[in-house]
């Protein structure tokens, strides 16, 4: 079995070293499986000296963002701008697209869900799913290369309105109303 491991602060460019590194193994040979472990730092701590005595300090900030936030531009391409929501799983934001000049919104899983494999998997098939329906009923998932990204997500186009807890709202209380 051969083991690699790799330091990286890019899902797309974690992804590619992967698979350089499995391609390199399965040119060498052998008859052993090949495991690609692929690492994402957080955090890092500073060792300082003290009279000779190593002492470790916490870091402060983190230079390594794991969640979108407002204010940010996401891949040279979209400038987030709102929050919309967050859930369990993964939060949704708009965002303008630079390339375009379109408002779109951008669903992101929460970083404990996007290091499971089986919810990474459902996340992606999900966007599989949405990329193949067309329908004037259904909303629109645009395609972004998966070099294009920096970390998983989808680009959907954005509606305005309201919700259908609020639109049921609404409507109940006209009903009731009336």
């Amino acid at each position: 079995m051969v083991y690699f491991a790799l330091v990286s602060d890019g899902f797309s460019e974690a992804r590619q070293k992967g698979s350089e590194l499995v391609a390199a193994a399965e040119k060498r040979g052998g008859e052993d499986n090949i495991s690609v472990q692929l690492i994402r730092i957080e955090e890092i701590e500073q060792r300082n000296f003290y009279r000779g005595a190593a002492c470790y300090v916490k870091s402060t900030a983190s230079n390594v963002s794991t969640d979108i936030q407002p204010g940010q531009l996401l891949d040279n391409r979209f400038q987030i701008t709102d929050l919309i929501n967050r859930s369990g799983m993964a939060s949704i934001f708009k965002a303008e697209d630079l390339k375009t000049g379109t408002m779109v919104a951008i669903k992101a899983p929460l970083m404990q869900f996007e290091s499971d494999p089986a919810s990474f998997s459902r996340f992606e098939r999900k966007e599989e799913i949405g990329q193949s329906l067309n329908h004037p009923s259904i909303l629109k998932i645009y395609i972004i290369p998966k070099e294009e990204k920096s970390q998983p997500y989808i680009v959907m186009e954005y509606l305005q309105g309201q919700t259908l807890s609020v639109s049921l709202i609404v409507n109940i209380l006209q009903v009731c109303l009336s």
